[in-house]
């Protein structure tokens, strides 16, 4: 075992490539157990290091579909034998890929089109007064109107406000819970709520109706305070939904062109303005999608609504792997034959980069997992290895060029 003056300066790849490490986290003893506290203790800057590895480690070999244990150990250890040959050669790689009978991260050839970024001028809100629903905050913001805006960062845990008979409570550093008491009010006719979040940022909702909203990255998602009475939220962004049923009172929810209508059911919703594309993914029950002025569509479980162009013509409707679609709440981007732009459009909503296309289109397709902490100058090296594309980084802009 390793004396714990060695761990100075220790990166996530030493510990990867660490047999004591590894032996603690999948298999704890007490002596473990000691040494790796009291390497902490004695090393503060350790302990970071020390959580993004067990969770690499324990996501490598407790994912949901993981292959049997045989195959599972030796796709694990393939994954270290390239951290340990990374770390000798001193480049820097990516320190996860998703485990399935092998350890992957591959390219694809194919055509793909460029897009141009369309912006929606003419949305018609739910909420008129309160103005767009882009979010441009640089934290987690709570707004309400008629009342200062509640930063949610730095607010402390318990009931934040209270408006008319609606409490708004934080309950942990990502959870916001709305509910309403049995006082009666009429103070909160035509008042609003909005949740309002920047970039490497998710949240958790759960309403008045005892429905549920996990909020993604640089999105927003507004609704009556009167939630009860009025089942209806707009957002932007992405975020996934599950809908406490009521046969009386529908849910609709409205992003730019499209509405999605439920009863009680799971799904996702990606509907960035700046992104060329968008998408309503049902998990389980149904949804009636409405779009282009009236026109409607039904959706079965495993089945996408894609739109590839903004202005809202018909949804592509495929089947789609429902794990990839809701990775993001698991903190993970999943791309499967994913276009280049695709891709860079989803690395925007959370790192803070400005993307330039330059010279001829990319035609690689991508395919992977990968969590959303890990760097992205480790993320680009990555992609850049996969094939047939190439990066020039200057600060926050990135420029993105074909590799032949």
């Amino acid at each position: 075992m390793q004396k714990s003056s060695n761990f100075l300066g220790t990166s996530i790849h030493d510990l990867l490539a660490n047999d004591d490490f590894v032996a603690w986290v999948k298999h704890p003893t007490d002596e473990l157990n000691k040494f790796w506290q009291d390497a902490q203790n004695q090393y503060p800057n350790l302990i970071p290091v020390v959580k993004e590895g067990r969770q690499l480690i324990q996501q490598l070999t407790l994912q949901n579909d993981k292959p049997d244990g045989e195959i599972k150990e030796r796709s694990f250890q393939r994954f270290r034998q390239s951290i340990i040959q990374d770390k000798r050669r001193k480049i820097r790689k990516l320190t996860f890929l998703r485990i399935a009978a092998t350890v992957t991260f591959f390219v694809m050839a194919g055509i793909w089109g460029w897009y141009y970024h369309y912006q929606n001028t003419s949305v018609k809100y739910l909420f008129p007064d309160a103005g767009n629903l882009q979010a441009n905050v640089s934290e987690a913001t709570l707004r309400i109107k008629g009342q200062p805006d509640i930063l949610l960062n730095n607010a402390h845990k318990g009931q934040l406000v209270k408006v008319g008979n609606l409490l708004i409570s934080k309950e942990s550093d990502d959870l916001l819970i709305f509910s309403e008491d049995n006082s009666k009010s009429t103070t909160m006719k035509g008042l609003w709520a909005q949740i309002s979040l920047p970039r490497a940022q998710r949240y958790r909702l759960e309403l008045a109706d005892g429905s549920k909203v996990w909020l993604n990255s640089k999105s927003t998602i507004r609704f009556a305070v009167d939630f009860e009475n009025r089942r209806q939220v707009e957002m932007e962004g992405e975020a996934y939904f599950e809908i406490a049923q009521d046969v009386d009172n529908p849910f609709k929810v409205k992003s730019a062109e499209i509405t999605v209508n439920v009863l009680g059911t799971s799904f996702n919703i990606s509907n960035y303005q700046a992104d060329p594309s968008s998408s309503v993914t049902l998990m389980e029950g149904a949804v009636n999608l409405q779009y282009n002025q009236g026109k409607t569509c039904k959706l079965i479980p495993g089945q996408q609504a894609y739109f590839n162009t903004r202005g809202v013509r018909e949804p592509i409707l495929r089947s789609v792997n429902i794990k990839e679609i809701g990775a993001w709440r698991d903190g993970l981007f999943a791309f499967r034959q994913d276009s280049i732009i695709q891709v860079m459009d989803n690395l925007s909503h959370w790192y803070d980069i400005r993307i330039n296309y330059e010279g001829s289109k990319p035609t690689a397709l991508f395919t992977g997992t990968i969590p959303c902490e890990t760097p992205i100058e480790d993320v680009l090296s990555l992609l850049e290895e996969a094939g047939g594309v190439k990066f020039i980084r200057n600060d926050r802009y990135i420029t993105v060029k074909s590799k032949p």
